[in-house]
């Protein structure tokens, strides 16, 4: 298992910025790599236990279809998500906490590699590095749409 993990303030209420995470259509807004959203059910919100389709770029211009589910959900603090991915459990957690009148997101990414020695390799060379480069542009992005002012809802 491993855990990568990058932390940035955002100036806007922990309640704005969590409400704007859990809006389905907002996902490609913030979520590095996040094309299209699709397939939500229930609709509506997020919540524990919605399941979502989305499509997600990965390097080399390849893209992939995928389903998340969301695995936990407690307003405005944590909100984490679940998505196998080539043999592998990728669990994305989120986390706000209110810091001076802003909020502190930390996103961590946890995951496992299959195929023992092989999947280790593949970890060295390949995953850790895109998994580690998504989360830190996943802050970054959700930070430059709050702040922007209008973020959409």
């Amino acid at each position: 298992m491993t855990d990568i993990k990058r932390s940035i303030f955002i100036n806007a209420p922990t309640e704005k910025v969590f409400d704007y995470m859990a809006e389905p259509n907002n996902l490609v807004k913030w979520v590095h790599n996040c094309l299209e959203v699709s397939e939500v059910v229930p609709e509506g919100t997020l919540r524990e236990g919605t399941t979502y389709t989305s499509l997600e770029k990965l390097p080399a211009g390849m893209k992939v279809r995928g389903s998340s589910k969301v695995t936990k959900y407690e307003r405005p603090y944590n909100l984490d998500f679940e998505s196998p991915f080539a043999g592998k459990r990728l669990i994305f957690l989120c986390r706000l906490q209110p810091k001076d009148n802003g909020t502190l997101f930390t996103n961590i990414a946890d995951y496992t590699m299959p195929w023992n020695f092989l999947g280790k390799v593949i970890d060295k060379l390949f995953m850790k590095k895109y998994i580690t480069g998504n989360v830190e542009h996943t802050v970054q992005k959700l930070k430059a749409a709050m702040v922007s002012g209008h973020p959409e809802s």
